[in-house]
């Protein structure tokens, strides 16, 4: 299972290929939308390369919530309810939704994902894919608020105890 680092740097490496966006750009909280500029036909790109970089597949609802955000169960007068919500959560857990729950406007949803959650979806996939069974939550992918720990890199670590580092970038300032 790839390291927290490593799924960053890969990801990074596919944006910047994928947006043709500078590596200073791309940042844990950098939206694709609204940040890196990435339209529909880029989360192509960006899937097809995820898949292939990091050997998982990725069903478009998974991404792509269409099917909530179309639903009227889910969506009146193009705001999202709780009911809706609640759905997006269960579908995207590594997304942070609590800006969005605020003031759920359609309008709003494509501009939320950052390059954060991306990596956290890829931390998830590898690892349920890996060791967790399908219904049951990965290891922690939470970020760390410290720099990363320069004693030992975490591919040293012993195999019964995770590493201290749960960043996804290394801190540049």
């Amino acid at each position: 299972m790839p390291t927290n680092e490593e799924v960053y740097n890969s990801i990074k490496e596919i944006l910047i290929e994928a947006l043709a966006c500078d590596d200073d750009e791309i940042s844990e909280g950098a939206t694709l939308v609204g940040d890196l500029g990435a339209e529909s036909i880029d989360f192509l790109d960006i899937v097809f390369n995820l898949e292939q970089n990091f050997s998982i597949d990725i069903d478009r609802s998974e991404l792509f919530p269409e099917d909530i955000l179309t639903n009227e169960e889910y969506v009146q007068d193009g705001v999202v309810s709780e009911a809706g919500l609640t759905a997006l959560g269960k579908r995207m857990p590594f997304m942070d939704l609590s800006t969005f729950s605020n003031d759920p406007r359609i309008a709003d949803f494509g501009n939320l994902m950052t390059v954060g959650d991306l990596c956290k979806f890829v931390v998830n996939k590898t690892s349920s894919a890996e060791e967790a069974p399908a219904d049951e939550a990965p290891a922690d992918t939470s970020f760390a608020d410290e720099a990363p720990a320069d004693e030992a890199p975490a591919d040293e670590a012993p195999a019964d105890e995770a590493p201290a580092d749960t960043s996804f970038a290394e801190e540049d300032e």
